[in-house]
């Protein structure tokens, strides 16, 4: 079976003027259900995955046209399975929905579990859960939608935004592009060396994906003195047991205060792949859980303790200024 499922489209009058990966963005999210991320499109554009009117290299800022032809080669890893394929895992509950109105919802994800869907067409996603979750509270379920906007690590847990309506797929993906959308993260850390930290620090520098070494098949990022992808990061020490609020424990507490971890409020300034994770191995402060980014004494019996805290942002549609906050849950 072919890897690649093809889709083409010609430009609309609506997208006269938008740029092919916004276009091809809109496309698949809006016309196919299909989610993806605007960086993910941006990937498959620079691999030569969507030709442009038989330009087989068209750059992803080009400016569309009425009539343009967009041919996409689309990777299967992005196509949901059916529904009655899926093994579910996870259900959604009114527990882990944060905000939900007419247009958005916002949820709080479990670590272990992938935003979308991937090379397994039966393991289960938070977007087949949002799905199920929706369809289930509606009068009309075949007319239920749901639009991805970002996604964190299988690992990670924390706050993911859907849109409820096409009509605020615009407005939330702008947000997103300008990076007007505030992202905060809590990081428990080891400090294997037990350096000396400061109260706040932070890294600056160029990420890219390591190449080198056993792992090289598995994505691995590293800091690199040219080449690759700005990053920042913002790190401000907290205590961790405000961190985890109260929900731990007694014997998670020894383990804690045995391990000497530290937490720390993050503020990502841009957003690159494992860009936390990275930036704080690489700081000698990894996370604990981390199965990527770790030393020999790390823990292996936690989860990967990071966690996608806080989400400020406004209404796609309402323009109300919301700042949504989710519960560091241990799962």
């Amino acid at each position: 079976m072919s890897q690649k499922k093809t889709f083409h489209f010609e430009t609309p009058k609506e997208l006269d003027g938008y740029s092919l990966k916004e276009s091809v963005y809109l496309f698949l999210t809006d016309i196919r259900h299909i989610p993806i991320s605007k960086r993910e499109v941006k990937k498959i554009i620079d691999s030569g995955g969507v030709h442009l009117n038989g330009d087989k290299r068209p750059r992803a800022s080009r400016a569309l046209a009425i009539g343009d032809k967009v041919l996409i080669f689309l990777p299967r890893e992005f196509l949901l399975a059916k529904d009655e394929e899926i093994n579910i895992q996870f259900e959604l509950d009114s527990e882990r929905v944060v905000f939900e109105d007419d247009a958005i919802i916002v949820v709080n994800k479990p670590s272990g579990l992938n935003t979308q869907a991937s090379l397994d067409p039966k393991r289960d996603h938070l977007y087949a859960a949002v799905k199920r979750y929706l369809m289930a509270k509606s009068k009309y379920p075949e007319k239920v939608y749901a639009g991805l906007h970002h996604r964190l690590d299988v690992d990670t847990s924390g706050l993911v935004l859907f849109t409820k309506k096409k009509s605020a797929n615009k407005n939330i993906t702008k947000q997103f592009e300008n990076r007007s959308i505030q992202k905060e993260y809590i990081a428990i850390s080891l400090n294997p060396e037990s350096k000396d930290v400061p109260d706040q620090f932070i890294v600056e520098n160029h990420l890219a994906r390591k190449k080198s070494g056993i792992e090289s098949k598995q994505l691995r990022m590293e800091s690199v003195a040219s080449g690759g992808d700005y990053a920042k990061t913002e790190f401000k020490k907290m205590d961790w047991q405000e961190a985890l609020l109260s929900k731990i424990s007694d014997q998670q507490k020894q383990d804690f205060l045995k391990l000497k971890c530290l937490a720390f409020h993050v503020k990502p300034k841009t957003g690159r792949t494992h860009q936390i994770r990275v930036h704080l191995f690489e700081s000698k402060l990894p996370i604990l859980g981390d199965p990527f980014y770790f030393y020999e004494n790390s823990s292996e019996k936690h989860r990967l303790m990071l966690h996608a805290a806080k989400l400020s942002f406004v209404h796609p549609l309402t323009e109300e200024k919301l700042s949504l906050e989710a519960e560091f849950l241990i799962d």
